[in-house]
């Protein structure tokens, strides 16, 4: 199979693409393992779910299950700018034929 990325700006940025959508996939998948049901002093972000139920996650954790997605959509936008940034800086020099 071979790798779209060609460059290793290209191939960083695609990888940190990767780990946080796995990010995102972990804590998002499963909700409670991240949550309380009630707010304390450390969870205080809350986000109700579709099926009506309420949980408190620490701030971070929270603001990265709601926001995530775009991250996730940023770092993919950023990984391809990169490699497309990159692949134009460093383009290999070619002489015309002189015939």
């Amino acid at each position: 199979m071979d790798f779209p990325f060609k460059t290793r700006p290209g191939q960083v940025t695609a990888y940190l693409a990767g780990l946080s959508f796995a990010a995102l996939a972990v804590t998002a998948g499963a909700p409670r393992n991240w949550a309380v049901s009630l707010p304390d002093v450390v969870h205080t972000y809350g986000i109700r779910f579709r099926s009506g139920a309420d949980l408190f996650f620490r701030p971070p954790v929270g603001w990265y299950i709601e926001h995530g997605h775009w991250v996730c959509l940023g770092a993919v936008g950023l990984s391809l700018l990169v490699e497309v940034a990159t692949r134009r800086l460093h383009r290999p020099d070619v002489a015309p034929d002189g015939d």
